[in-house]
């Protein structure tokens, strides 16, 4: 857990849970409203307010896409629904790259081997990093 402090803002990110934000404060106000989403099984029941949508965002409908003339299937991963839904990077462990006390510099490096595209955990190698700052005028991750 990283907490980002700056200007009467604290921000809590949890690179263990997905680089999802705990909790987000302005002078001592809550911004976000953390849930804990049993039927998001990799959540692991830890309250989150907000976490990286991605390689997706939404749903993907029946858990199958058709990219570069080839149909991908996906796992559903939400218990109860079977659309797969925002993509894995939430369902993994983020490392940090850069950390101060009022910024962070978080990435996810995943490259599907054959055996786990082919369980439906997507085609696609992802790479992003996700930079997050506390300052004057708020704390943002840049997109």
């Amino acid at each position: 857990m990283l907490e980002l402090k700056r200007d009467g803002q604290s921000l809590t990110i949890l690179p263990e849970t997905g680089a999802a934000l705990g909790q987000w404060q302005v002078q001592g106000h809550e911004m976000l409203r953390p849930v804990a989403n049993p039927a998001l099984r990799n959540q692991k029941g830890v309250a989150v307010g907000a976490y990286p949508l991605l390689p997706y965002v939404n749903r993907i409908a029946d858990g199958h896409f058709a990219f570069g003339g080839e149909e991908h299937r996906l796992v559903p991963n939400m218990e109860g629904c079977p659309h797969p839904i925002h993509g894995n990077g939430w369902e993994h462990e983020w490392q940090v790259a850069h950390r101060t006390d009022s910024h962070a510099i978080l990435t996810f490096d995943h490259t599907p081997s054959d055996d786990e595209a082919g369980r439906g955990n997507g085609p696609m190698p992802i790479g992003p990093s996700c930079p997050t700052s506390c300052g004057r005028t708020g704390c943002m991750s840049p997109s």
